[in-house]
């Protein structure tokens, strides 16, 4: 196995005989050959006496990796990342800027720490890494906004991963690949060391396993904290996460979440069902063990379709998803009014109304009393009529065909009604019916799935409520507001509100669970 170390070289990884650091060894210079001639004089001094420059944490982080990970000397690389602000400095001539700034780069050490790794008391393999610091960087090497972005930009070409692996790709050699990464962060700025280990924390969300992370402290240097980046990583993805929870995207929330999270087996269980819940994936809950998710084929079932469609049509809606959003809401319509014929045919002398679950499908039928003859009301009326005729006048014919003569002709058509107790005339019916018949609300489906046109849904259902917003209930709101609010007034005629409303806070508190659940992690 190989492992690569890739870390800054910042001035308290220099140590010279003396005890200075990198940045004190080079002295009082102030141009840009001043640096130059003294980094070619602590060169030749090194020649002469090589124990006058040490790079101690390098040395210690390559010995522990060998002794921890039982590693030859040859399989522990380092990337040493040299800043060089010549440039940056040259554009900008700060007033004693190449004091300040420049001469705390560690290009100027490139030489020394080759030959350094290079001694036979060392052998460490050692490639030097020139990061050019951009002239547009406000502040240098401090520039966080700036170090962040570059950074991104700059590793790319050196490290690639192609199909799990980790390529490390040294200027003037062949590539090598890693077994595993691990970002030295403590040296260097702020800025830069925080933007190396935020681009390593962002490929181990980005599902990079093989990276580590490695600590130095520099005022006790025998610390040494090996890590996988948990916390950080964490705090990244915790916001993600409840983005993704605020668009009712479960299935990639779930992706995002970490297997080492203290309540991850909650969270897993909670979401993946709230994944199939928010896709009506619902058949594997009927006769569930568990009372709270446990669903009841037929009425029951159609009552958790419609919590369902109430609960998560507005994410939907705020996404600008109109096939997605109306697809849920054109079937909570449909059921909604099938409730609503269930409750006024409650009384119904020649017959009776009841939910069966038929090839898989949950529908309304209604049975002839002694005659064993049952029609499925959707396909037999169908939804308009089930509005027009047998909601707003109470009965509806039903036609019987003698499939034995396979006849359609009505003579030979067994014809049977179909009675409820009507609506009554309202305003309010009559306003819903502007809205949902032709050509309203139920007359989109053609206009939008056949062209899978959904830019135009919200146009179309500005035009159908048009007369609705001018009214004062109304006025103000958005068309697909107006088409919700429809939608709970047909829910509230059929006498399901308060058990509609009850599942969808259900499902509410269930993504409130999973908040407070996400939230012990990052206090944990």
């Amino acid at each position: 196995m190989t492992y690569l170390i890739l870390q800054i070289l910042g001035n308290s990884d220099i140590l010279a005989k003396d005890g200075n650091d990198g940045v004190k060894a080079l002295g009082d210079v102030r141009t840009l050959e001043q640096i130059q001639k003294k980094a070619k004089r602590n060169e030749e001094m090194f020649d002469q006496k090589p124990s006058l420059f040490n790079f101690p944490l390098i040395q210690k982080l390559y010995e522990r990796q060998i002794e921890e990970n039982k590693l030859s000397g040859d399989r522990v690389l380092f990337g040493i990342i040299l800043t060089s602000q010549i440039g940056w400095m040259e554009e900008r001539k700060i007033k004693d800027g190449w004091y300040n700034f420049v001469r705390a780069d560690g290009i100027w050490w490139k030489d020394i720490l080759v030959k350094w790794c290079a001694l036979e008391n060392n052998n460490i393999k050692c490639y030097p890494l020139t990061f050019e610091i951009p002239v547009e960087a406000k502040d240098g090497v401090a520039d966080w906004e700036k170090m962040a972005k570059e950074i991104q930009i700059w590793v790319q070409n050196y490290i690639k991963f192609e199909s799990g692996l980790i390529k490390f790709c040294p200027p003037d050699t062949e590539e090598i690949q890693i077994e595993k990464l691990i970002i030295q962060h403590s040296s260097g700025t702020p800025a830069l060391s925080s933007a190396l280990y935020l681009w390593g924390i962002e490929r181990k969300i980005a599902g990079i396993k093989n990276i580590e992370f490695a600590y130095i402290s520099k005022e006790e240097q025998d610390y040494l904290s090996a890590h996988q980046g948990t916390h950080w990583k964490w705090r990244l993805k915790d916001p993600q996460i409840r983005e993704l929870l605020k668009i009712q995207d479960f299935s990639g929330a779930l992706r995002l979440l970490d297997k080492d999270h203290l309540c991850y087996e909650q969270l897993k269980d909670s979401l993946e069902f709230l994944d199939k819940a928010v896709s009506l994936n619902l058949s594997d809950r009927y006769n569930g063990s568990d009372e709270s998710r446990r669903i009841n084929p037929g009425r029951d079932a159609i009552i958790e379709r419609v919590s369902i469609a109430l609960w998560s049509e507005k994410a939907f809606r705020d996404r600008n998803q109109w096939l997605h959003w109306y697809l849920r809401m054109a079937g909570a319509f449909e059921l909604a009014l099938l409730l609503l014929v269930e409750k006024q045919g409650e009384n119904c002398e020649n017959g009776k109304f009841e939910w069966k679950d038929k090839e898989q499908n949950i529908n309304l039928f209604f049975t002839i009393k002694d005659e064993g003859f049952e029609s499925n009301i959707s396909e037999k009326i169908g939804i308009s009529n089930v509005v027009t005729v047998l909601l707003s006048k109470g009965k509806a014919k039903l036609i019987k065909t003698d499939c034995e003569q396979q006849s359609t002709s009505e003579s030979e058509q067994a014809i049977r009604e179909c009675q409820i107790n009507k609506i009554n005339k309202t305003p309010e019916w009559s306003e819903f019916k502007k809205f949902y018949l032709k050509p309203g609300f139920s007359d989109l489906r053609n206009k939008l799935f056949h062209s899978l046109a959904g830019e135009k849904l919200e146009s179309e259902l500005f035009k159908i409520t048009e007369d609705l917003r001018n009214k004062t209930e109304y006025a103000g709101k958005n068309p697909s507001q107006v088409a919700v609010e429809l939608l709970n007034y047909i829910i509230e005629l059929s006498g399901e509100s308060g058990s509609i409303k009850n599942r969808e806070k259900f499902y509410i508190e269930k993504v409130e669970q999973i908040e407070r659940w996400l939230e012990w992690n990052k206090n944990g």
